[in-house]
């Protein structure tokens, strides 16, 4: 005895799918199925529930209901009114959800109804079918064009609801209709067909003997291979694609959401193979007739006019075809114009977004999509407008397109394409530098990946070959190239006006000096720029001298490390120092000379002219020079004057004598005259020599407050090296700590305002030592597991005031950037680099931004994006950490 189908309970909608989505397609099904396995379902809620219970109490009064044929539930009742025909469809429920499921695409009518049919908002076959009574009275709907969309619609009614015929008493193996009936749950939710309607499929093609042998996978993949399943098959790819296009990456993440029942790969691999879909460079598009096709088809129509529109789609002007057919230009525009609307959506739609947003020159546009003819690119001509915006780097920056990736692709082809053709020795050489821009290399390594570069990519050997003596000397000279203290050779590029808005040079203005001084002096510049030792920062100097146009002063790049800035000689500063000096040691005065100009002391103790001015003055074992006393004259007011200031640094120390002592000569600014008045004079900077020892004075002078603020302090204080160790010895102490960034509270204001002993913050450093697992932390990243702790609580939420606590113990290291410190105990692996590196091994590449708020969000820092961008593409672990492409953050091809 045949089943008896749910569709004889007429249930709702909602229920109706819960039941066939599980597979029960019969009452006998339903009644033997648990009651609490369908409450189980999704969008089963207490009412649909209830409805299907009903639905079994009264099954003797549902089933006595008269059976209204499947073959007559779509009924075309005709009346005439008139001269009028008008068409009533009627259709029950289970039809309307199966129409709503369906594009009006597929049913192929001319652009002129399908765009009436879109402006009414009939997107979806049901709409249109609702709509029928009404199509006469719609603005910009013909007689003609109602009778199309009447046509094809009912000719899509006969196809999919007539055809499946009533299957219900025929004799079908139980096993196939078994497999046919799952097969269609599972085609469901891309295609409503029903189970008969697969069989009628299979039938039509023959393949019903084949399909009782195949396997469960093998029977989905002929079934989505049917021609019958081309169009529900458009349908479904249209609704979820925008405009027919979609990138692949967007649409797999779509159809994972969808949690399909069956392997997507295969929906679409198969829709590509049957030819719904188009694979092309990343993207999925639904297949379309290119202008040849549709052209073929629409030239029966009206074979002059089609004659016309060749015409101009082969480039032909307006003036010439109405010459050719003796009519106006105007005509001849009105025709293209009439011919154009009856082409549908081509496959070279797809590109009318680029053409629309660039001027790309025929030539151009037709190398960046080589897929449109030469007439395909005139038929875009005819139906947009043109772009104004020219395609490079820039313009594609804020370009959002869907073709964004493929013009990137043809701009580098074409930057490419340029540079074999085009391309210098210097230009290669900048890019193998760029590429290798995180190792320093030697000639003989930069020569050998020189010539891998240019045989990579095909460029002709024999023009840019060079000679390695020539090659040298242009390193030396050309602007972002370093040499290191190894001589190894890098890319550092510094912009000029930022090295000068951030070093004083006025600070070393007629000295002689080598460019450790500036290094050693400024080392978060030097991080911060990418600089790695004072080699390399020579060189950047020398390129930003020579990049700026006007400098207050002139600095001079004599030779590797050496600077001369304004006007000095080493002769006459080596006998100046001597003199502030002597009596001194030999070994206590290059040291001094190392302290004061940054020359190394093996250097100086070798340059002829620093050694043969002071040695003449070098009698057992000491340099003694005799230099003049202070004018007794000059004595009193000169102590007057340095009383006002606890410290005297050189530069102002040399001013003030100038000024006050006008009966002495400056050569009595030296160690023997300032001790005769009660001063000591050090390398860089004079004090009262009451305080003693200069470990002393610095005691006196600052570690006598409570409360200590760096950023009030001069800069040449904290320049100094013994007032450096003075600071970090007490910190280590813990005789201050560091509260707020560079404010420090000494040991017994951190009691009073923190009720914080040194036995307790040892306790807190003990206790913090546990949560060092990961290789980057701070106070603000471990605050959230250690907050309950009684010592974390006394710190008031002070997570920098942690963060310096754990600075301050043995084997930590600490790295400055903006907003905060980041610690490790690691110190080679202190850099922002690293940093980033470590983020994405442990989260996953991402966005520049999300890097930014990943970042600043754990340490609680203030790190720019620019910045991350710009220490990612130096190390050259762009790609190892980011998502985005390189170019919008300006990096350098290589």
């Amino acid at each position: 005895m045949a089943e008896i189908s749910i569709e004889r309970l007429h249930l709702s909608v909602r229920a109706s799918n819960v039941l066939h989505r599980m597979g029960i397609h019969s009452v006998e099904k339903l009644q033997v199925t648990p009651m609490e396995k369908i409450a189980a379902q999704r969008n089963i809620g207490v009412k649909t529930l209830g409805e299907i219970q009903a639905a079994l109490r009264d099954l003797d009064t549902l089933l006595k209901q008269p059976v209204t044929s499947k073959r007559r539930s779509v009924r075309l009742e005709e009346d005439l009114q008139g001269e009028e025909e008008e068409r009533v469809i009627t259709l029950t429920e289970k039809q309307r959800e199966e129409l709503s499921k369906h594009s009006i695409e597929e049913l192929n009518l001319s652009v002129r109804s399908y765009r009436v049919l879109c402006r009414e908002g009939c997107r979806t076959l049901d709409r249109v079918v609702l709509a029928v009574p009404v199509f006469s009275t719609l603005r910009g709907l013909g007689k003609k064009s109602v009778d199309e969309i009447k046509e094809a619609v009912a000719r899509w009614l006969n196809e999919h609801f007539e055809e499946a015929g009533d299957l219900s008493e025929a004799t079908v193996e139980e096993g196939l209709k078994s497999r046919l009936q799952e097969l269609s749950t599972e085609l469901h939710p891309v295609a409503a067909l029903r189970w008969e309607q697969l069989y009628h499929y299979l039938e039509a093609e023959q393949l019903l003997q084949q399909a009782q042998q195949f396997e469960k996978q093998e029977l989905l993949r002929t079934v989505l291979l049917l021609p019958q399943l081309k169009r529900p098959l458009r349908s479904f790819w249209e609704g979820l694609s925008r405009h027919g296009v979609i990138a692949e990456a967007i649409l797999s993440e779509r159809l994972r959401i969808l949690e399909l029942p069956f392997d997507s790969t295969m929906l679409l691999e198969t829709s590509i193979e049957s030819g719904v879909l188009i694979q092309n460079r990343g993207m999925i598009l639904l297949y379309r007739d290119n202008f040849e096709e549709a052209y073929r088809k629409i030239r029966k129509q009206d074979e002059r006019a089609a004659q016309i529109l060749r015409l101009r789609v082969e480039g032909q002007t307006l003036q010439d075809i109405g010459d050719r057919f003796q009519v106006s230009r105007e005509r001849i525009r009105q025709i293209t114009a009439r011919m154009m609307q009856k082409f549908p959506l081509l496959f070279e739609d797809y590109f009318s977004e680029p053409y629309q947003h660039f001027y790309l020159p025929k030539s151009r546009f037709l190398q960046a999509f080589p897929e449109v003819s030469a007439e395909g690119y005139e038929f875009l001509s005819l139906r947009y407008p043109h772009g104004k915006a020219e395609l490079d780097t820039e313009s594609l920056s804020t370009y959002t397109g869907l073709w964004r990736r493929r013009l990137r692709e043809f701009l580098v082809e074409e930057n490419a394409k340029n540079a074999r053709e085009n391309i210098s020795k210097a230009e290669v050489v900048k890019r193998v530098l760029i590429a290798n821009r995180n190792t320093p290399l030697s000639i003989e390594e930069l020569e050998e990946k020189y010539y891998r570069y240019i045989e990579a990519r095909g460029y002709q050997k024999e023009r840019l070959q060079f000679n390695i003596r020539t090659l040298e000397n242009y390193l030396r000279n050309a602007p972002n190239i370093v040499y290191n203290r190894e001589n190894l050779i890098r890319w550092c590029p510094v912009r000029a006006s930022r090295l000068f808005e951030a070093i004083d040079f006025r600070r070393y203005q007629n000295m002689a000096i080598s460019a450790d001084l500036i290094f050693r002096d400024y080392p978060d510049l030097m991080e911060e720029l990418g600089i790695l030792d004072s080699h390399e920062l020579f060189y950047v100097i020398k390129s930003a001298v020579a990049a700026q146009t006007s400098l207050a002063f002139r600095i001079w790049c004599r030779r590797v490390p050496m600077l001369v800035i304004g006007e000095a000689s080493e002769d006459e500063q080596a006998l100046k120092l001597l003199r502030e000096l002597s009596p001194v040691s030999f070994q206590a005065y290059y040291a001094a000379y190392e302290e004061r100009y940054g020359v190394r002391r093996e250097s100086s103790q070798r340059n002829p002219l620093i050694y043969n001015t002071v040695n003449q003055y070098y009698t057992d074992g000491m340099y003694v020079i005799d230099v003049p006393g202070i004018d007794p004259r000059d004595v009193q007011p000169l102590r007057a004057a340095l009383a006002q200031k606890q410290i005297w640094f050189i530069d102002e120390l040399e001013t003030l004598f100038l000024r006050v002592c006008s009966h002495t000569s400056e050569e009595a600014i030296n160690a023997v005259a300032f001790r005769a008045i009660g001063y000591t004079l050090n390398t860089t900077y004079a004090y009262d020599a009451a305080y003693g020892t200069a470990l002393r004075f610095f005691e006196q002078l600052v570690f006598t407050a409570d409360k200590i603020n760096l950023e009030l302090l001069d800069r040449r204080l904290l320049d100094l090296a013994m007032f450096a160790t003075v600071l970090e010895k007490k910190k280590q102490n813990l005789d201050y700590i560091e509260t707020a960034p560079r404010v420090l509270l000494s040991r017994r204001k951190v009691e009073e305002v923190y009720g914080l002993k040194v036995e307790d913050i040892r306790a807190i450093q003990t206790l913090m030592s546990a949560y060092y697992e990961l290789p980057y932390f701070n106070g603000r990243s471990l605050w959230n597991k250690v907050k309950k702790f009684p010592l974390i609580r006394r710190l008031r939420g002070n997570d920098w005031m942690l963060t310096c606590i754990m600075r301050q113990q043995v084997g930590i290291s600490s790295f400055s950037v903006a907003g905060g410190l980041i610690l490790s105990r690691n110190s080679a692996s202190l850099s922002l680099s690293r940093m980033c590196e470590w983020l994405a091994a442990v989260r996953g590449r991402m966005s520049l931004q999300v890097l930014e708020k990943e970042l600043n969000g754990l340490f609680g820092t203030r790190v720019p994006a620019y910045k991350l961008a710009e220490k990612l593409r130096n190390s050259g672990n762009w790609n190892q950490v980011l998502t985005d492409t390189e170019e919008p953050y300006g990096s350098d091809e290589a």
